[in-house]
């Protein structure tokens, strides 16, 4: 018996699904060659091979896209294909550009929270698997682990990817045990009226060597009297901030007594 077919093109990030799905149906070839489910690894090698000659077509963004993606399956063709489409990306500005589009255009991936749909449409980028792979390993899909996961990914392909070292210090962040404090009080470092310090009147005042370093202290030269210092881009502050006010309220501006706590969390995501 005889039956017809409808063969019809797929889009990459549905035949990356197809991996996904396929390497949950059983399990691919192990390493040393064993192989008990003979059919699932001949699907998705097949399927893998068609997507890795298939990368010169497609564009940045879903290069990078799918690239991500492919690192959350857990057989080799899946890393394979990963490779093979960063090999293709040779900017590493555009991989950085295309993941803050990613994660702008996804309201910093919060769209992914309680994430429930089980298949990706044209309509969708390719990373929603990550969405998959944390609920089928049984962990709560949330718009924070999304990001977390996203991150992971990503800092792991700037470092064996593009060879950056120290993401850290490439992507701007000091450090906290390479900071020149743990505490600082900056003051008006002896300027009165409308108009803070001068850099030299700082200098002079702080006499310290972190004053002196332009990447922990510098006076605003478009904003006189602006004083400005350098933090990690992520940590809890706590700042005590002193104010000019006028506390008996008759106008004159002469008391100078109002003090203001903040308390500030800074969350910085990694990227450009």
């Amino acid at each position: 018996m005889c039956y017809e077919v409808n063969v019809a093109p797929i889009s990459p990030k549905i035949a990356l699904q197809m991996i996904q799905l396929l390497s949950g149906m059983g399990y691919y070839k192990t390493p040393d060659g064993k192989d008990d489910y003979v059919c699932t690894t001949k699907m998705i090698d097949t399927v893998g091979e068609a997507l890795e000659s298939d990368i010169p077509n497609w564009s940045t963004f879903d290069t990078i896209d799918i690239g991500i993606a492919s690192m959350i399956i857990p057989v080799q063709p899946a890393l394979n294909l990963a490779n093979a489409c960063f090999e293709n990306i040779i900017s590493v500005n555009d991989f950085l550009n295309t993941c803050t589009l990613m994660a702008v255009s996804s309201n910093y991936f919060d769209i992914y929270d309680d994430y429930t749909e089980i298949f990706i449409d044209e309509d969708t980028h390719a990373i929603a698997l990550i969405a998959n792979y944390l609920r089928n390993s049984k962990q709560d899909v949330s718009g924070k682990l999304f990001r977390k996961t996203f991150n992971g990914i990503q800092m792991k392909i700037l470092k064996d990817k593009y060879d950056l070292g120290d993401i850290k210090q490439f992507l701007g962040e000091t450090p906290k045990s390479k900071m020149p404090w743990s505490e600082i009080t900056l003051t008006t470092c002896g300027a009165k009226g409308a108009f803070g310090p001068t850099l030299e009147q700082c200098l002079s005042s702080y006499n310290t060597e972190w004053c002196r370093d332009k990447n922990f202290f510098d006076v605003d030269p478009k904003r006189a009297g602006i004083q400005k210092i350098k933090i990690a881009k992520k940590g809890e502050y706590e700042m005590c901030a002193w104010g000019a006010g006028n506390k008996t309220n008759t106008g004159s501006g002469n008391v100078f007594d109002y003090l203001y706590i903040i308390i500030i969390l800074l969350l910085k995501f990694n990227l450009l």
